[in-house]
């Protein structure tokens, strides 16, 4: 199978979780998981290093604008690949798994309610994570959002790994976005203020900067209307 698509098994290299194979743990680590007959679930062990990691975020006073792109660029990826991972989830374990994504999810979008001084209840604020930069939002991809789709992409490479890479991408690239459009979402949730994108447009801003932008993404702009005629 492997031989396929160009890969070669390294036994040598080759660590089992079977204890016979000289593995005392019975288990093995993989991105950073701990994957093995008695470990934890990968959801679980992302919600603890998530946890870990967004208070280490939140310790050091830098400005909201580094805190933004350290969240978006690092956090969020080490926490929104575990549906791929789950090679030992069955049909019946599904919908507990999801529901840990889901609060995956949560998690994430209460530490961005931090970043970004937010008063949008959680989930509102979970969708402008997910919504497409061209409706205002922010085209973050979270786990338990997109645990379906990411299920599905695993089950194609699991079936036939003569399809990861390329085609698994493609799959994945084209019915997230399709996820993204169909998605029906609150009104207060889409805005023409097209906050992602001017965000991805900046190399550095001041917190002052960052939070105009924001306050301008989220209606706030009496704030400034009050600041005008004081002067």
């Amino acid at each position: 199978m492997f031989q396929k698509i160009g890969l070669v098994i390294n036994k040598v290299k080759c660590e089992g979780t079977d204890p016979s194979s000289g593995n005392t743990t019975g288990v093995i680590e993989f991105l950073g998981q701990n994957i093995g007959i008695n470990s934890e679930p990968i959801a679980v062990q992302i919600q603890k290093q998530l946890q870990t990691r967004i208070k280490a975020l939140q310790k050091y006073d830098i400005p909201k604008f580094y805190q933004y792109l350290i969240f978006k660029q690092c956090i969020i990826p080490s926490a929104n690949y575990g549906p791929f991972l789950e090679a030992s989830i069955t049909e019946t374990q599904l919908a507990d798994a999801k529901d840990k994504y889901d609060y995956i999810d949560i998690m994430l979008a209460e530490a961005m309610e931090e970043i970004l001084e937010s008063d949008l209840p959680t989930k509102d604020l979970l969708d402008v994570m997910l919504l497409s930069k061209d409706d205002g939002g922010l085209d973050l991809i979270t786990p338990g959002a997109y645990f379906d789709l990411m299920i599905q992409n695993r089950d194609m490479a699991f079936q036939d790994p003569t399809k990861v890479n390329k085609e698994t991408r493609d799959f994945f690239s084209k019915n997230r976005h399709e996820f993204i459009n169909s998605k029906q979402y609150p009104t207060n949730v889409k805005s023409e203020v097209k906050l992602g994108h001017c965000l991805d447009n900046f190399y550095q801003i001041t917190n002052k900067g960052f939070q105009y932008l924001v306050d301008m993404r989220f209606n706030k702009k009496q704030k400034y209307v009050s600041l005008v005629y004081k002067m």
